[in-house]
């Protein structure tokens, strides 16, 4: 591509494009990073993320998923499914959910008359005629190119000095690696970046290769990225599909970005997970930023870096959405007691939560700070496939 189309074609993204800032979200029209993230697997991060978008991108909004997980589901979940698999239906849900309440209400009788005893040895029997889907088409179908291609320039540049890197280094190669997501009523607006199974791996290896002098750069360099690909792409929202863990990356992501969804099962693992998030591990993730930013506000003051820096870290941590509690029965349309059990101890973490935390949530309408969401996140998930 020439110079002068890459320019007109820049150009046009620019005409669509949402402001930059760097160090909050800025107007209404700035572009919003959202992280959807729990250090517990398993309680559908990547199905709500997925959904998340979607539902962006449904009202003409463009709208990016970055798979930061290295299991990489949001990747598969986009991957083609072969011709011979059969992906139940509403109907067969609907079937298989009501002779799986017959089933618990009867294993419930029998382990009351005797408790600490499941008197079930066996496993279920399978669906006759059902084959194994043909796995092979999730990595075959994998292009070379994933969140690494984009992000390797990222951080290599700083080798070559601070600020010496044009956005165009790591920005314009990914119009080669934004893949359009063929989901429906997404009107072409929906975009997805490949996840890697190195990505941890690659942020120790650039971290152990950085100086005292530029370590606080490569934790702004996400930030930055970020909010080049929004304004170089035109998008609205990037929506970010983190790993179950409380890693340095997912620390780095999580407080870079302006939203943070926290999705939660009504049980007792999971409440124990949102208990530690809110109480342990987001305090000293918020006190670490404000030590980094005073750190950078010093270099400012010392001439040692420029105060218009994009890679200045974001000054104030994310706002917490409403916890999305998912997987839960109902019956004459209300949550049934155990499960509403546990969403208010949920609430009640949240209200115990430090103030620092407790701050950050955005309530709804109704002044709540726990949903419940979706009843049956797994019908959600066969769902979206069929779509």
């Amino acid at each position: 591509m020439s110079d002068q189309s890459r320019k007109r074609q820049r150009g046009q993204y620019e005409e669509r494009a949402p402001s930059r800032t760097s160090s909050g979200s800025g107007s209404e029209t700035a572009p919003k990073i959202i992280s959807v993230y729990n250090y517990k697997g398993g309680v559908g991060k990547t199905t709500i993320a997925v959904n998340t978008a979607a539902r962006f991108a449904q009202n003409n909004e463009r709208t990016l998923i970055i798979d930061f997980d290295s299991q990489c589901n949001a990747t598969s979940f986009f991957q083609p499914t072969s011709e011979e698999d059969d992906l139940i239906t509403e109907a067969t849900l609907s079937e298989a959910e009501e002779e799986e309440n017959v089933e618990e209400e009867e294993a419930a009788v029998s382990v009351a008359a005797q408790p600490g005893v499941v008197r079930r040895i066996t496993g279920d029997e399978l669906l006759e005629g059902v084959e194994a889907p043909d796995m092979d088409c999730y990595y075959n179908s994998r292009s070379e190119y994933d969140i690494l291609e984009l992000l390797g320039p990222v951080f290599g540049g700083f080798r070559r000095g601070l600020e010496q890197v044009p956005a165009g280094d790591y920005v314009v190669p990914a119009r080669d690696l934004l893949e359009p997501v063929g989901v429906a009523n997404t009107n072409g607006c929906l975009f997805l970046i490949r996840g890697c199974v190195n990505m941890g791996a690659f942020l120790d290896e650039a971290l152990l290769k950085a100086t005292a002098a530029n370590i606080d750069m490569y934790y702004g360099a996400f930030r930055a990225f970020f909010l080049d690909l929004a304004v170089e792409h035109g998008f609205k929202y990037i929506v970010l599909d983190l790993s179950p863990s409380a890693c340095l990356l997912n620390q780095l992501l999580v407080m870079s970005s302006d939203f943070v969804i926290p999705p939660a099962f009504p049980d007792f693992f999971s409440t124990s997970s949102v208990c530690s998030l809110l109480k342990t591990i987001m305090p000293k993730w918020i006190t670490w930023q404000k030590r980094l930013v005073r750190s950078q506000q010093e270099k400012v003051e010392d001439g040692e870096l420029a105060p218009n820096s994009k890679y200045l870290f974001k000054k104030e941590p994310p706002k917490f959405l409403p916890i999305l509690a998912t997987n839960y029965k109902k019956n004459n349309k209300k949550v049934t007691k155990g499960f509403s059990s546990y969403v208010q101890a949920l609430r009640r973490v949240v209200l115990d939560s430090p103030p620092e935390v407790q701050n950050l949530f955005l309530p709804t309408a109704d002044d709540v700070s726990v949903i419940a969401f979706v009843q049956n996140l797994g019908a959600a998930h066969q769902l979206s496939h069929q779509i």
